[in-house]
């Protein structure tokens, strides 16, 4: 299975170290948590949302050529990951409202909210994972920028799992998430991540040769 996906990150030893000092959980259930923990009532482990671990393989899984995503990953990582969050080079709020500038005002602000519900999970993961497990989180690699980047590329390119039967969180797929979209003019339909008839993906119209596959996702 070449899907990056949550499940298939939870496997890879930057999951399984998340998974020992977290429980993880849909975010609306991180929001709740966050409520509690300001007013002093949540126990147990803290919580992040289990797509943090896909953002961690981005930033930090090594891209062994010979692995399953390894080659996927070290074309992820040379990727432009181009969305508001990206504009300002080290992620924060400061560097981000200056590249916001010239943004209408409700847009920024809705954008702050959404940076503000990155920046909560961020600082509940790191530094933390980085002093417990150094060799994994190296210091460097899991900056705040790292952070919002992995983000930016995964949502600007994650497709869903099953199309009929959307949930939280997508999966990165090797070669289509290199497709431009296009939601009028697509030409290749996903059907979903496995092998068997009526899954893949599969053009949707016919398609001259040298033209561009465009993607709806």
């Amino acid at each position: 299975d070449c899907a990056l996906s949550v499940d298939a990150c939870a496997g890879l030893p930057v999951g399984r170290r998340i998974q020992e000092r977290y429980r993880l959980v849909v975010p609306e259930e991180l929001q709740a948590d966050a409520l509690e923990r300001q007013l002093g009532d949540a126990e147990g482990p803290p919580l992040a949302t289990r797509r943090c671990m896909l953002y961690a393989v981005l930033m930090v899984a090594a891209a062994d050529p010979d692995s399953a995503f390894g080659p996927h990953l070290e074309a992820m990582r040379g990727c432009m990951a181009p969305t508001p969050f990206t504009w300002a080079g080290d992620g924060g709020i400061e560097a981000l409202d200056e590249a916001w500038a010239e943004v209408p005002e409700q847009i920024a602000d809705e954008w702050r909210d959404y940076w503000d519900a990155l920046h909560v999970e961020y600082t509940t993961l790191f530094p933390a994972l980085c002093e417990a497990f150094p060799e994994q989180f190296p210091a460097e690699r899991c900056t705040e920028a790292a952070w919002l980047r992995a983000h930016s590329l995964y949502t600007s390119r994650a497709f869903p799992l099953l199309p009929e039967a959307l949930g939280p969180d997508g999966v990165l797929l090797p070669l289509l998430d290199r497709m431009n979209h296009d939601s009028a003019g697509a030409n290749v339909e996903w059907l979903g991540v496995g092998l068997g008839a009526g899954r893949g993906a599969r053009t949707a119209a016919p398609i001259a040769a040298g033209a561009e596959l465009l993607s709806a996702m």
